[in-house]
């Protein structure tokens, strides 16, 4: 599909710049159906048009998968500084590509600005100091008989401890979750209807255990094992009193909490109520000094409906204070 493509450039390959694809007539589109179109003899036209088509289908595939790879982050491509034979051959990339992933991480806040300059300083002395046996080691190394982590622990720990540390940090992004996501797919799988949570993690539990000894003939069948199945009949009794006792007190604290709400409600109202009786009757009292001094009957109307209201929150606080008492006696039998 691509005629001209370097390592270097995977991450900012460009799908729309015609001049990275190959020649239609140099496509390749398989052996079978390479058989297929020469016994269905198409026109050229046709035949143009379909290889046309595969180049889009192709070009479609290569956008999904930059999409998703780690090469179009510029961290990932930075990484290629802990490459041992990279260290070995091209000390000055190596450093440059170590200065880039400085910056990245400073940016992000997992070192800080003043630190930087001493921990390219520490690479870059690392990194040149190899020689000898030493440096043959680096350039001869293999990934797929040796573990860069391994590696570079033994090499780089003792010399350089602040620059390993940011090693280590960036090391851990290339762990997957892969297995997290198919415990993801087996919790789908042994999820049913009414299953509780502890019954999930128990079976999540006996799975994981089995997965490390290695399938059931592995199993070392202890007395303390033994004794926890003998004991299983006993330990649902035990959790089903545990759960009636929780929901009971549950409800218990729900009733509370709205017997609770009522007494502050209630004596909200009773302090209202309060206020009102002693700001009525202080009217009612001036407006009949008034009528008297003034000798105005509209004044004596005035104090007289006033009165009647107080008498009318008089008789409410009764009621309300009624009420509370109920309420205080229902939560003290709770």
């Amino acid at each position: 599909m691509v005629s001209t493509l370097k390592g270097n450039n995977l991450g900012t390959l460009d799908l729309e710049d015609s001049s990275i694809y190959m020649n239609h007539h140099k496509v390749d589109v398989g052996i079978a159906t390479e058989k297929c179109l020469k016994t269905s003899k198409p026109s050229e036209n046709i035949l143009l048009a379909f290889k046309d088509e595969m180049k889009l289908f192709l070009k479609a595939i290569v956008a999904k998968i930059l999409e998703k790879a780690p090469i179009t982050y510029p961290l990932t491509r930075l990484l290629c500084c802990l490459n041992p034979s990279i260290m070995a051959t091209d000390s000055t990339k190596a450093v440059c590509k170590f200065k880039g992933l400085l910056t990245v991480l400073a940016k992000a806040g997992r070192v800080s600005w003043r630190e930087c300059d001493s921990l390219k300083m520490e690479f870059s002395d690392f990194v040149c100091g190899l020689e000898g046996n030493r440096k043959q080691q680096f350039a001869e190394f293999s990934p797929s008989t040796q573990r860069l982590d391994e590696f570079l622990c033994a090499n780089m720990r003792p010399d350089c401890a602040s620059a390993w540390k940011i090693v280590q940090t960036v090391m851990l992004l290339s762990h997957g979750q892969a297995s997290v996501e198919r415990g993801f797919s087996f919790n789908k799988e042994i999820v049913c209807d009414n299953l509780k949570e502890k019954s999930l993690i128990a079976q999540r539990t006996i799975v994981d255990y089995l997965n490390v000894v290695g399938g059931t003939d592995n199993i070392v069948i202890t007395k303390s094992l033994l004794n926890a199945a003998a004991m299983g009949r006993q330990n649902y009794s035990h959790y089903l009193e545990q759960e009636k006792e929780r929901k009971t007190e549950t409800e218990r604290k729900g009733k509370r909490k709205a017997v609770t709400d009522a007494i502050d409600d209630i004596k909200t109202k009773k302090i209202k109520l309060v206020q009102d009786e002693k700001d009525f009757k202080a009217a009612a009292g001036q407006y009949a000094d008034k009528a008297e001094a003034l000798e105005n009957l509209a004044f004596l109307k005035k104090s007289n409906d006033l009165r009647y209201k107080a008498d009318a929150a008089t008789a409410q606080l009764v009621v309300v204070e009624r009420d509370l008492q109920a309420k205080l006696q229902e939560l003290a039998a709770l």
